[in-house]
């Protein structure tokens, strides 16, 4: 896999070919490469397949710092039903853009009680027992 700056330049674009394409500015497109704040989960998706390119949106965090995602992501997928943790997911990373680092939000909620984690989930999702 490819970063988006890799496959920009693989592809001879410019940023602002990238933002045209889904209507962002050449800022929001430099901050996706360097790592500082994340696309939408649909525009991830579009560029994609526009670019015909799998891209590998976490590559620029150290190594570290992935891992600790994942070790924060299994923990959430292991504590309830997989539909709603990735709802969720999409929400903090979302949220997390705000606040600088939507890393900090899955694993500050990976590590707190079931009780203070379901208000995010929707009505009816139960922790696994």
């Amino acid at each position: 896999m490819e970063t988006l700056r890799e496959v920009r330049i693989r592809l001879n674009l410019n940023q602002s070919d990238i933002a045209g394409k889904i209507q962002k500015s050449i800022g929001e497109i430099s901050n996706y490469e360097l790592n500082n704040s994340f696309p939408d989960l649909e525009d991830m998706i579009f560029l994609e397949n526009q670019l015909k390119a799998k891209i590998d949106w976490l590559e620029p965090l150290h190594s570290s710092a992935r891992n600790k995602i994942i070790q924060d992501l299994n923990i959430l997928v292991n504590s309830y039903p997989i539909v709603p943790v990735l709802k969720f997911v999409i929400k903090a990373i979302r949220e997390g853009q705000k606040l600088g680092n939507p890393a900090n939000i899955v694993s500050h909620y990976a590590n707190i009680s079931n009780t203070a984690i379901e208000p995010l989930f929707p009505a009816g999702v139960e922790p696994k027992k």
